[in-house]
């Protein structure tokens, strides 16, 4: 969360589970768009927030149970999709 949050996201403290909630930055207005271009770019897969209803258009939604290289990829993949 720390490294999204540095690069322009604003991740939701979560109590437990499995994901983070990450509203994009400021020039990214759709969650799913901007998980079509990731994947399309890096192979990296987020679950789009309009999937949970149009208030969260502008968020992804991030699986943490994964690997902590895969998750570190993750979000390196994220970040660098942010900053191109």
């Amino acid at each position: 969360m720390d490294s999204l949050n540095k690069n322009g996201f604003e991740c939701t403290n979560v109590d437990g589970g499995y994901f983070v909630w990450a509203k994009l930055p400021e020039k990214y207005t759709d969650g799913l768009d901007f998980g079509l271009k990731l994947y399309e770019n890096f192979k990296t897969a987020i679950i789009p927030g309009q999937h949970f209803g149009e208030e969260w258009k502008q968020y992804i939604r991030i699986n943490v149970a994964r690997d902590e290289k895969e998750l570190r990829k993750g979000v390196e993949n994220i970040i660098t999709m942010v900053n191109v």
